[in-house]
């Protein structure tokens, strides 16, 4: 299907829910902002056209085979979209104008993800933009104890273990440290003076 409109030449790729409307299009279309793009889609949602541009570039993030995910991610579900190809040239006219082909009028298809089956139960599968599965990591799960008992020989062994290790001998006091961003901190002497501090208020009470 072709559309031969006042922004231009275009083919017909895709017409969902005949979304395509062409006094539509052609009010909301810009020259400056979509001219550059091989392809034009439009989404609607709440009654309003929205136009997004891709490109023939494969390195660029406009590039034309995004559109299914920009579809699928960028796009209200089941919403009216359609999708256009520009004809650059009177020959391609021509050839597409003897050769016409119908508008794909299906919505896309959402790919279901499935699990493998991994032993660790912090691994998850998750999809790219691209549609390739992305491993993840459950920070929840991170140094979680495993499930499972330990060996009659390893207990024991633990045992033997805790009875030949030496004693540690008990502390006096327990150290501290601090930190400080003020420069001369010293914090015996700091403290010293705050407890001074103290019995000096006390003593004038």
């Amino acid at each position: 299907m072709l559309i031969d409109s006042k922004k231009g030449k275009f083919k017909v790729e895709s017409n969902f829910r005949d979304a395509f409307r062409l006094e539509v299009f052609e009010e909301k279309y810009i020259e400056e902002c979509f001219d550059k793009y091989l392809y034009i889609v439009g989404d609607i949602s709440s009654g309003i056209l929205r136009l997004k541009g891709f490109d023939g570039n494969p390195k660029s993030k406009n590039y034309y085979g995004f559109i299914e995910d920009y579809l699928e991610l960028s796009c209200a579900m089941g919403c009216p979209y359609f999708v256009l190809k520009r004809i650059q040239s009177e020959k391609e006219y021509q050839n597409e104008f003897e050769h016409p082909s119908e508008p794909k009028s299906s919505s896309f298809v959402i790919h279901t993800i499935t699990k493998e089956s991994f032993d660790k139960e912090n691994l998850m599968l998750e999809t790219t933009p691209k549609g390739r599965p992305n491993i993840m990591i459950e920070s929840s799960k991170l140094n979680q104890i495993p499930k499972g008992s330990i060996s009659v020989e390893l207990k024991e062994s633990m045992k033997q273990d805790s009875q030949n290790a030496p004693k540690q001998p008990e502390r006096a006091e327990v150290s501290q440290s601090y930190i400080s961003s003020s420069p001369g901190f010293v914090p015996n002497k700091n403290r010293k003076n705050n407890h001074n501090n103290r019995n000096r208020k006390r003593n004038k009470k």
